[in-house]
């Protein structure tokens, strides 16, 4: 969701949770996870919960290069012009061809 919001609202809100992203991906995964597990402590659990929040970034910089593509689309612009809601445009237009169950 991070990604097709990002891609879709563009300008400073793109800028910011891009930037985030960033971050995110300038350390190394594998030292991230293990200083998680190092605060969390020990469990599946934990260690679930420190590889999904270290790996979420990549995830999100996929989601915004796809609905960067489809915020172009014809079918996109089309919505556009009927004025429907952002909302509307983003969660059932962009949302079902830009990630693909």
């Amino acid at each position: 969701m991070v990604g097709l919001v990002a891609a879709y609202a563009g300008g400073k809100v793109d800028a910011l949770l891009m930037r985030i992203v960033d971050l995110m991906l300038s350390f190394p995964a594998i030292l991230v996870a293990l200083i998680l597990l190092s605060v969390l402590g020990k469990g599946i659990d934990k260690v679930l919960f420190a590889l999904i929040l270290v790996q979420w970034a990549y995830l999100r910089r996929a989601a915004r290069g796809a609905a960067l593509v489809e915020r172009n689309k014809e079918y996109v612009e089309a919505a556009t012009c009927l004025a429907l809601p952002a909302s509307r445009i983003v969660f059932r237009t962009c949302c079902p061809t830009a990630c693909p169950r």
